[in-house]
């Protein structure tokens, strides 16, 4: 099977989808002090190849140092 390399994962806060965004926003305002879980559901019962879990893993925790910038925030107020 395949190796997955890892790479630089998400760049912009943006890199995300509307779902998501109104999800975590329902649960952040109904729940505030809740702590929850997420899962990966593969939903396509597709094969990954080795590394992918760690790769995906990665990119998550990366996610933790984005941040709105004022360009990002400049284009949503559109």
């Amino acid at each position: 099977m395949t190796q997955v390399k890892p790479q630089a994962g998400f760049t912009s806060i943006l890199d995300n989808d509307f779902y998501k965004f109104t999800m975590q926003q329902g649960v952040i305002k109904l729940f505030p002090f809740a702590r929850g879980r997420y899962k990966f559901i593969n939903r396509g019962e597709h094969s990954f190849p080795t590394g992918f879990d760690q790769a995906l893993r990665t990119a998550i925790n990366g996610m933790a140092a984005l941040r709105l910038s004022k360009e990002e925030k400049h284009f949503l107020e559109k």
